[in-house]
């Protein structure tokens, strides 16, 4: 006879103590709502796959979407936050992501590279994969020993930046750079002057977009797709639009 996990009761319903990991595939977690994602079946972060196309929401809000996991290490079958393991805050399996050969701050930068690069539901997926950016190494794991060995460990207030911005993750194209080098290095982030007659937005709403690194073939691209799509202040936009090209 096996023992079924310890339960305690919360005002979302009953839930065992500590990591919501405690629920299995027999196990589910209790649910304020229930949906279902098949094109999610099969998708892998960090140690973890999804296994069933079933998402159940166990909070208000639908801020905690659990899915069935099964670790690709130990097979160990689970039910794990689908945003922290989106966003690479957690690799799915404890047991078996402790076991790093890399420090963990640089564990999670990788992750989430990679992540940014390799998965359509990232995000920052239109800002890196969608636009071409790779992630050139077998494995997190690779990349960050990498790192160590080439780059060393990273200096303070330093981050991660790919020397050439249209290429990807990859050796020989990394380097630990401060902020202001980072910013410096990102596609068109400056826009010296604004001027009306040239934007098919207004200045802060361009400014937003060029500091995400969108060019203004791309940003005048948007607009006319907003425009076709009659989202919000789409006759505002329609009319830049015009008053640009006239």
């Amino acid at each position: 006879m096996t023992d079924s996990p310890r339960l305690r009761t919360t005002k979302y319903g009953p839930r065992s103590r500590g990591n919501l990991g405690r629920y299995d595939s027999t196990t589910p977690p209790p649910a304020e709502h229930v949906s279902y994602a098949p094109d999610r079946v099969g998708l892998q972060y960090g140690w973890v796959k999804i296994i069933n196309p079933e998402v159940r929401y166990t909070r208000k809000g639908w801020h905690t979407p659990m899915m069935l996991t099964e670790c690709t290490g130990c097979g160990r079958q689970q039910w794990s936050n689908l945003e922290s393991l989106r966003l690479g805050r957690s690799k799915g399996c404890q047991s078996c992501s402790s076991q790093r050969a890399i420090p963990r701050y640089l564990d999670q930068i990788l992750t989430a590279a990679k992540q940014r690069c390799t998965n359509p539901h990232d995000p920052n997926w239109k800002y890196y994969g969608a636009r071409g950016i790779t992630f050139n190494f077998p494995s997190v794991t690779e990349a960050g020993l990498w790192i160590l060995e080439n780059l060393g460990e990273r200096p303070p207030k330093h981050e991660l930046d790919r020397v050439d911005n249209d290429r990807g993750y990859a050796p020989g194209n990394l380097r630990w750079a401060t902020r202001s080098q980072n910013m410096a290095n990102r596609r068109n982030t400056i826009l010296e002057e604004y001027r009306p007659e040239d934007w098919p937005y207004a200045e802060g709403v361009v400014r937003k977009k060029i500091r995400q690194g969108f060019s203004r073939e791309e940003i005048i691209e948007q607009a006319r797709l907003a425009v076709k799509e009659k989202r919000k202040n789409w006759r505002v936009i329609e009319q830049r639009l015009r008053s640009m090209t006239s």
